[in-house]
């Protein structure tokens, strides 16, 4: 039989911090082992602490399972040794990093990124890559094309000439792979059309068909994957005067967005670089989607509410329900009445255990604190 967590706690103002669970005995399965086999009843304390327990060690690989089902590497190089520093690329990778961890991304981040590690570090990435769903590399610092190829450009790397140059830095092929084993979604995001600081020094193999500004074209990438450029191939993307870069800026404000479906995210981060940059800059996005919907924040779920009326519930309280990341609107819900995650108020309708709508990261501190009110 499978393993399902068997409580419920209910809100009574006389008994407030989770003291009580109320039990729908179709769930009732503890590791396994049915623990009763009569009508749904109160648990002693004793029982509801271990219970809780237990919820918790779920909730705990609940949790680390989800992180590794979203990866990012998120990397910004500004400190050249042989050029001008870069004013933004550090705060855009910092700030990336942050609302992708916020969306349950394992985020790895990586400041001004040298040739010694550049290659390890994409390649430890593609390995924790392949075990996700979706995959995501940020890269904002110098991008440049070299015989045909983009690359991103490690802060050391030898710029005088082409061969070298090549050879010390990072090929967006490479970032491309580095994603493709996601089994959902594969994502490039390329922050790194500025200007060439280089093109007038770097000795070239072939300076008739080199790019002198922005990035070469690339080809479809495969099934299941997307690669944006901050800017049109062969143009220059700014680094604005703002805290962010308009690029980095447009991707922070989609990316608060329920909802907006990957395809949707691009063209809505497109839109706002223009609008930012008065249609001076234009993102760049080739892409190949899988056939079903992909969200870097999930929609809401439609609201559904159940109202219980003064008088309708053993303890007389109005009690409002909404399945909109399960948010309730009574003083007498503790958190981990909240989080447990019934569809409305289990004194008034019942129900069953709605593992979608837990959130994990209020769960766990609320049966937490339910365990250290009553530890015995």
């Amino acid at each position: 039989m499978p393993l399902t967590v068997l409580f419920m706690v209910t809100s009574d103002p006389s008994a407030r911090g989770c003291k009580s669970v109320c039990l729908d005995r179709a769930n009732l399965q503890l590791f396994g082992r049915k623990v009763f086999e009569k009508e749904p009843f109160e648990m002693s304390v004793n029982v509801l602490s271990r219970a809780i327990f237990a919820f918790c060690l779920l909730l705990l690989s609940s949790m680390s399972l989800a992180a590794q089902d979203r990866v990012a590497l998120v990397i910004g190089n500004a400190s050249y040794s042989s050029t001008a520093a870069l004013a933004n690329p550090i705060r855009d990778a910092e700030a990336i990093g942050k609302a992708l961890s916020d969306l349950e991304f394992e985020v790895t981040r990586v400041d001004n990124l040298g040739v010694a590690t550049a290659e390890r570090t994409v390649a430890k990435f593609r390995k924790r890559a392949r075990q996700a769903k979706v995959a995501i590399v940020y890269y904002a610092g110098h991008g440049m094309e070299l015989s045909g190829e983009n690359y991103l450009i490690p802060v050391d790397a030898e710029m005088e000439e082409e061969e070298v140059a090549a050879a010390d830095s990072v090929s967006l092929e490479k970032l491309q792979k580095a994603v493709a084993g996601a089994s959902q979604l594969g994502i490039v995001l390329f922050d790194a059309c500025r200007n060439n600081p280089w093109e007038d020094k770097i000795e070239r193999i072939n300076p008739q068909r080199a790019v002198s500004r922005g990035l070469a074209p690339i080809a479809e990438p495969k099934k299941g994957m997307v690669v944006s450029f901050a800017a049109q191939p062969g143009r220059v993307a700014f680094d604005g005067t703002g805290q962010n870069g308009p690029y980095a800026t447009a991707i922070l404000e989609a990316l608060k967005e329920p909802g907006l479906e990957v395809g949707f995210f691009f063209r809505q981060v497109s839109a706002r670089v223009e609008e930012l940059t008065e249609g001076k800059q234009n993102p760049m996005v080739w892409d190949d989607l899988p056939n079903h919907a992909v969200y870097l924040r999930k929609p809401l779920p439609q609201s559904k509410a159940v109202t219980a009326q003064k008088g309708g519930s053993e303890d007389g309280a109005e009690v409002a329900f909404f399945r909109s990341d399960f948010v309730a609107t009574v003083e007498e819900v503790t958190p981990c009445d909240l989080e447990a995650g019934y569809d409305w108020h289990p004194r008034v309708a019942g129900g069953s255990t709605q593992w979608s709508a837990i959130d994990p990261a209020k769960a766990l501190p609320a049966c937490l604190e339910a365990i250290a009110d009553y530890p015995d």
